[in-house]
């Protein structure tokens, strides 16, 4: 793949990536994850501007995207069983991001932000994010960035969890 569709391919993945986040805010109920969603996709569309300011410096005329099947499908599922029905595929598709970012240019922010996104993921399908939100009083925490309060809800958790593992 030359640098060009490289770069096609990257602002497509990062354009899909913030229509389904979009959506998924739209959709929870809970303040927080509904920010958290927000937050990741803002994150996903300052990405997909990386990549067409790269595509306009190498000549690129950009066309508007229209978003892929895939996330079509994955949006109309998340409406309909809700946001948890598509998590997975979502820790998937950040994974694969993390791999490609990588392994391809060596971007190692971008792959880190990706990362970060799959393990926040993780944590909110599994359920400790979750059942986190409604007995944290995040209230406390007004005005911090909600990624910074996601990380810490998903600190939290894993103490959590490393404190069961340890006493079974």
């Amino acid at each position: 793949m030359n640098e060009i569709e490289q770069c096609k391919a990257f602002r497509n993945d990062k354009m899909n990536n913030a229509v389904l986040y979009s959506a998924l805010a739209e959709i929870k109920k809970t303040p927080l994850l509904s920010e958290v969603y927000q937050e990741l996709a803002a994150i996903e569309t300052g990405h997909a501007k990386v990549w067409s300011n790269k595509l306009q410096q190498l000549g690129v005329k950009l066309l508007p995207l229209r978003p892929a099947l895939r996330t079509r499908v994955l949006v109309w599922l998340a409406k309909r069983l809700g946001p948890e029905a598509v998590l997975q595929s979502m820790v998937s598709m950040e994974n694969s991001g993390t791999r490609c970012y990588v392994s391809s240019t060596g971007d190692k922010k971008m792959a880190a932000t990706e990362h970060s996104h799959a393990l926040l993921l993780n944590q909110i399908s599994s359920g400790t994010l979750g059942s986190l939100i409604p007995i944290f009083p995040y209230y406390l925490l007004e005005g911090i960035n909600s990624i910074v309060v996601s990380a810490f809800l998903v600190a939290i958790g894993l103490i959590i969890i490393g404190a069961a593992i340890s006493f079974f």
